[in-house]
């Protein structure tokens, strides 16, 4: 059945039986095709001699639609008309009729309203999911924050090489796991002092320790271990690099060469001019622990 709307519009759904478009004489009836939905031939019409045919568009892109205006001449016609577009085809009956009339007539697409309610239920599944998704809390494994126990203490040994802290990483291939250090390690000193490097993966066979580029005497070397001799260099900040025996490079570490051992020093000025509050004495020098800043003299 047909649906009228308060615009004057009478809407058929297509396909679900054989629309009737009712004319009047002096009138024009105009029916409305798909917007989108062009016309690929001229309509055809049982009575082209009593009937006129006009075409028409209303909007644009998109959202353009072919119009077709009917006239009959005069009251008491009955025909048929076929229209064909780049969708479908349509088949109309046409009536004339002395003074009733429809102003406008247009179809409805069972098609897009169920392609329009496949479109719905996906999203509908899609909001769902996401709703679903987003309360799904991870929970946190292997060495998660909530994991870490730090309530332990580390004891004895060397403490240049005692480690601050460890953890426990276990995979598919250890089932006792393997034990990561993070240690406390030197990285200043004098030439000829001994420097411990500790890590993982130096390997058994002795390679090469560098602080800028000129090579270090090895000490000892073990697979987590590296005990060296500061080469003589000029006191200042430089790149330590350890390369295994087979040439593998570790991460580089910076290491400060320090002119002389720290040691703490007091001394006394005499016969210098009484200073005042808020006066300054300078302790020249050239070596990296006075930022290699060297004054010509000490001055209040």
């Amino acid at each position: 059945m047909p649906e009228a709307g308060k615009d004057g519009r009478v809407t058929y759904t297509f396909g679900a039986g054989l629309p009737t478009v009712v004319t009047s004489p002096m009138h024009i009836s105009i029916v409305e095709l798909e917007p989108g939905e062009t016309l690929t031939t001229e309509p055809a019409i049982g009575d082209s001699v009593r009937w006129e045919l006009l075409p028409g568009t209303s909007g644009k892109g998109t959202a353009l639609q072919s119009l077709i205006m009917v006239k009959p001449h005069v009251s008491g016609l009955d025909t048929n008309l076929v229209v064909t577009t780049d969708k479908r085809t349509y088949y109309l009956r046409l009536i004339s009729r002395e003074t009733d009339y429809m102003a406008r007539i247009g179809f409805s697409y069972k098609a897009n309203e169920d392609a329009r309610w496949t479109r719905f239920v996906a999203e509908q599944q899609r909001a769902k999911a996401d709703r679903e998704n987003a309360q799904v809390v991870t929970p946190m494994v292997g060495d998660a924050i909530d994991r870490l126990n730090f309530d332990y203490d580390i004891k004895g040994g060397n403490t240049v090489v005692r480690p601050l802290q460890c953890e426990l990483h276990k995979g598919p291939t250890s089932a006792s796991g393997r034990v990561k250090c993070e240690l406390r390690l030197r990285t200043d000193g004098q030439s000829g002092m001994k420097v411990t490097i500790a890590g993982d993966n130096f390997g058994a066979s002795a390679g090469t320790v560098a602080i800028n580029n000129v090579a270090a005497t090895i000490q000892a070397w073990s697979n987590t271990s590296v005990t060296f001799t500061v080469p003589n260099v000029a006191n200042g900040v430089y790149q330590t690099q350890l390369k295994s025996s087979s040439g593998v490079a570790a991460n580089p570490i910076q290491f400060t060469v320090l002119a002389a051992k720290l040691i703490p020093v007091t001394f006394t000025v005499n016969n210098a001019t009484p200073t005042s509050r808020r006066d300054y004495i300078f302790l020249t020098g050239n070596t990296v622990e006075l930022g290699q800043w060297a004054p010509p003299s000490t001055q209040p």
